[in-house]
């Protein structure tokens, strides 16, 4: 979210934010305010549709659901017609499985 309040994206720029956690929902949110014209969320949970679009995500894509050989980034350069104004990368570790206190 530094990012954009920092750079302070043109309205109607189109986003995309890899990963629904707190950091990619804040940037979600922070999309949303400074007047996004398209937020895509991007998650491997599908739980966290719900969250994104609640923050304000247009859409949500679960990169695993995706035709066999087809990539993320192909995908998304379809959707827009050309490619995204921003990307984010809220991912965390991705490897960690749980968090040992």
């Amino acid at each position: 979210m530094l990012f954009l309040w920092k750079s302070e994206p043109p309205a109607n720029s189109t986003v995309a934010v890899f990963g629904c956690g707190c950091i990619g929902l804040g940037v979600i949110n922070g999309a949303k305010v400074m007047g996004a014209s398209r937020i895509i969320a991007i998650d491997t949970n599908p739980l966290k549709e719900s969250w994104a679009k609640q923050f304000g995500a247009d859409e949500f894509v679960n990169p695993t659901t995706l035709p066999e050989g087809k990539r993320i980034q192909d995908h998304l350069i379809e959707i827009t017609d050309g490619g995204l104004d921003f990307t984010f990368d809220g991912t965390g570790n991705v490897s960690c499985n749980h968090v040992s206190l």
